[in-house]
Parts: structure tokens; sequence; C-alpha cells
């Protein structure tokens, strides 16, 4: 299924410019940072109540190290739309 889906952008970007895709926009970088953060942060929100204390922990550690690889994400869009020249205008 995921190829299929892939395919209509794949076209869209044959069919338009390469510069109408290749900048980001700054607020690009939230969508991965804030989720990462509230993992980090609140991960016992994801965590079921029934679980045991092992269980728990192991999921609580899991769901940290996923935070920190989405704040590691964000950070390197940071740097992708820093070093991106300025829009036309």
């Amino acid at each position: 299924m995921l190829p299929l889906m892939l395919i209509p952008v794949a076209w869209k970007s044959e069919t338009k410019a390469k510069s109408d895709y290749s900048h980001m926009h700054p607020l690009e970088v939230l969508i991965p940072l804030i989720p990462g953060i509230l993992l980090v942060a609140f991960p016992n929100v994801l965590t079921p109540k029934t679980a045991t204390a092992e269980e728990a922990a192991k999921k609580k550690s899991k769901l940290r190290k996923i935070g920190y690889v989405l704040i590691g994400v964000a950070a390197i869009y940071f740097f992708l739309t820093l070093a991106e020249p300025p829009r036309p205008s």
C-alpha cells in the first residue's frame, strides 16, 4: 500500500520545478520536536496502568529513547533549514 501512496508524490516532483519542493519551512522543525519533548518529559502517559513495574519501566525507557530520536530528527531539520538559501520573495 505504501508504494502506491508514493507514486503521486514522485509524479508531482517530476512535473513541478525542483525549487518548489526543496525548501523547508522553519515550522516543520516542530513536527518531530513536540512529540519528542512530550515523550521524554511524560512517558507515563502512554504506559498502561495495568502493566507491572518492570514492564512499565521498559516501556518508559523505550518511549524516552524514541523521544530522543525525534528530538535528534528535529535538530537535523533545524540545521537543514539554516543551511538553505533564503526563499525568493
